[in-house]
């Protein structure tokens, strides 16, 4: 389209065609650095977007998109699709997780426009801490057992317990993932020790007696859990953990 030329540099033009050319698998997305905090997100899609649920992702995300511009263009065999080109500004740290690892962000859209992830602030783990989509969704997951033992907190404080303390929340997350991924095989007791370790000194940072509180349940959560269907192939729509549950440790009112 003409807008896609007078908005298009030259030499961005051939990375942009490989992304349309990848459109059969999904929506496709790749991330252009401006500076240390401000960075170019083209998303690619075979159909249109709502505006008001990408700048939710995107917010959700950990990016404020400040530009938008939407782009028709004309495929082989009379096909159609759209490009949509944010200006976004962030945190130094989220920006550059985006321009190294966009193919987490592409992993996290797909799974949103698909329904195999929810699209809530918690999102915000994905490029702060460097969680994956799953691995976020087993949070949700966790957080939703720790709302029913601690029936005096809801989602949002929850949540934002979760984002305030990042490298708590990483931690736990490696943690159960060292607990119960296949993958590891023989390796499994170094990483539990290390990632057991690695969540102590991040708890102990905690500042906040009722993040305190919030962190160390959900960490307790991952100690007493028995089971989980979170790492089978193919994937699971519905998370299950099983807890031993004389294990889970009482959390004073």
């Amino acid at each position: 389209s003409g807008v896609y030329r007078e908005m298009t540099p030259p030499e961005q033009v051939p990375l942009d065609i490989v992304c349309l050319e990848q459109l059969g698998e999904g929506l496709v997305a790749r991330a252009l650095p401006k500076s240390v905090d401000e960075a170019t997100l083209k998303v690619f899609s075979k159909r249109p977007l709502v505006l008001s649920e990408i700048f939710r992702t995107l917010t959700n995300l950990g990016l404020d998109v400040t530009e938008e511009v939407s782009m028709p263009v004309s495929l082989p065999n009379q096909r159609r699709g759209h490009i949509y080109q944010f200006e976004t500004h962030a945190t130094t740290r989220v920006i550059g997780a985006l321009a190294a690892d966009t193919a987490r962000v592409v992993d996290t859209l797909r799974r949103i426009e698909e329904g195999r992830s929810c699209d809530d602030p918690l999102n915000a783990l994905i490029l702060e801490g460097g969680l994956s989509a799953r691995e976020v969704e087993v949070l949700r997951c966790l957080r939703n057992h720790l709302l029913q033992l601690r029936t005096h907190y809801n989602v949002e404080t929850v949540n934002q317990a979760f984002l305030r303390n990042t490298s708590a929340t990483t931690a736990i997350s490696r943690h159960f993932s060292a607990k119960f991924d296949p993958v590891l095989g023989d390796d499994r007791k170094a990483a539990l020790d290390a990632r057991g370790k690695d969540v102590q000194g991040a708890l102990e940072a905690i500042g906040s007696l009722q993040d305190d509180e919030i962190l160390r349940g959900l960490a307790g959560l991952v100690n007493a859990a028995l089971r989980t269907n979170a790492f089978q192939k193919p994937e699971r729509a519905v998370i299950s953990i099983k807890f031993e549950s004389k294990n889970i440790p009482l959390i004073p009112s």
